[in-house]
């Protein structure tokens, strides 16, 4: 069953999807996250089926048109999709719907790319494992995963997570971090260990991965991954 343990589930609504493209346009990280969906998309047959979730307010649905490919546009707030189907009114290439992705309804390998963009910085890892196996269930071709941002070394990763949750509150007290649009939205950063321990659970194996940028101190990590086996 698809749960509800993580806030961002119900916080994409409203005021806060209206002004969602506003709030974010600005930031630096945008563009670079930008040039380098624009440059994956270049790599995806004409005819291709793309899975972009979540879609949020449909940033990357152009570039995929754009491409020749079918994208299949789904989030969990319809609040969201509202504003991406203002955009897209009669686009015949574009299926936009509401969809949680701990419960996908596409069939079985019928999807050739899934990109998922600012998203498993929302959830648990619990959470992640079960979009995982979905993900690697529907998905016959690569999937692109971005984590935002990701702990790759130091004493934190070796941790336990019962000791990091302590620890938590009191480092946001010694660094505040920066009031932005999303500050209200719990996120989760995740050791890069406990994340490549998932895609092997799930036998997705790491075809590339690379860091973007840094987001208050740590990086922004893109991972490839392609079923490794039936």
């Amino acid at each position: 069953m698809p749960s509800s343990d993580y806030q961002a589930k119900s916080a994409y609504r409203g005021d806060v999807a209206v002004r969602y493209d506003q709030d974010r346009k600005t930031e630096p990280l945008w563009e670079i996250e930008q040039a380098f969906v624009a440059d994956l998309i270049t790599r995806l047959p004409a005819g291709a089926t793309v899975m972009d979730i979540p879609a949020g307010t449909g940033r990357f649905v152009g570039m995929l048109l754009a491409q020749g490919v079918s994208v299949q546009a789904l989030d969990i707030s319809a609040d969201m999709l509202a504003e991406l189907r203002r955009q897209y009114p009669t686009e015949t290439r574009l299926q936009v719907a509401v969809g949680d992705a701990e419960r996908l309804e596409a069939a079985d390998s019928s999807i050739d790319c899934i990109i998922s963009w600012r998203f498993f910085h929302l959830l648990p890892l619990a959470t992640i494992d079960r979009v995982l196996g979905e993900f690697r269930r529907v998905c016959r071709g690569r999937m692109i995963i971005q984590v935002l941002p990701a702990r790759t070394g130091g004493l934190a990763t070796r941790l336990p997570s019962a000791v990091k949750a302590v620890l938590r509150p009191v480092r946001r007290l010694l660094r505040p971090a920066a009031k932005t649009p999303w500050s209200h939205i719990p996120s989760f950063i995740h050791a890069e260990r406990d994340l490549l321990r998932l895609f092997a659970r799930h036998r997705l194996k790491v075809a590339d991965a690379a860091t973007l940028a840094t987001y208050q101190g740590l990086p922004v990590r893109v991972y490839t991954l392609e079923r490794d086996g039936a």
